[in-house]
């Protein structure tokens, strides 16, 4: 007989679609909520093909940045004038802002009671990457003064997150650029390599399981054509006199 005590299933659904933290989310940081959410449709994806547990991650990808509600006007997806709050701002002052969204998140997760294997997930999505471009603006410093205090990624559902919050937010950035006639090129591809590539050079990438990578680097790629090219495939076309 076996004495073990059952374990509990988790109902991840709760926490999605009309769960008011994440109505709240939605109204107080609105670029923030809104990349998140194209995170999750991404992550679904890559769940769905790596049988992974689907609800769990559209619940890391939903909430990853919860922690910028603390303060939105400092994160650029929030800010609606081009004027930059970090422009005024001491580099370390700026990093810490920007890596302690994280510790935010961590806590209010926790004080709403979510489950604490989508709290670990999250908490480990920025790993203990360098805030760079701050870095570079205080360069007698040293590096790790600009890193976020987070372990690296420790499961495939961690480092899976990592990619494509990271890849979202830099072939989104890409693509204005291309409509903006500055970028050229196959930005997708371009975008989600030099990720990887950003990634593993920074040991990031060290707890995945072979092969894991490749595979998740298609899906990505994958599913930010679909949202990408048809919409660019205006400026694939020769050029033509503009009046």
């Amino acid at each position: 007989m076996d004495d073990k005590p059952a374990v509990e299933e988790i109902d991840y659904k709760e926490f999605l679609d009309d769960y008011p933290l994440l109505d709240k989310f939605r109204q107080v940081a609105p670029g923030s909520y809104k990349h998140c959410q194209n995170v999750s449709s991404i992550v679904e994806s890559i769940a769905k093909e790596l049988d992974m547990d689907v609800d769990l991650m559209k619940v890391c990808a939903s909430y990853h940045d919860i922690g910028k509600i603390n303060y939105p006007q400092y994160f650029s997806e929030n800010q609606s004038t081009k004027t930059n709050i970090h422009d005024s701002l001491a580099p370390d002052v700026s990093c810490r802002y920007i890596t302690g969204h994280l510790s935010d998140g961590i806590m209010i997760l926790m004080q709403h009671e979510f489950p604490m294997k989508a709290i670990e997930i999250i908490s480990e999505h920025h790993g203990d990457t360098v805030l760079r471009q701050f870095h570079k603006n205080d360069p007698e410093a040293p590096e790790d003064n600009y890193r976020y205090k987070s372990r690296k990624p420790s499961s495939s559902e961690a480092v899976v997150l990592m990619l494509v919050d990271s890849v979202e937010a830099l072939a989104r950035s890409e693509f204005m650029r291309q409509r903006d006639g500055e970028g050229s090129g196959d930005f997708i591809k371009r975008a989600v390599q030099s990720t990887i590539d950003r990634l593993d050079d920074d040991d990031q990438l060290d707890n995945v399981v072979h092969g894991l990578i490749k595979r998740v680097k298609k899906i990505i790629i994958r599913e930010l054509e679909a949202s990408y090219h048809k919409r660019v495939s205006y400026d694939d076309e020769p050029d033509k006199v503009k009046e």
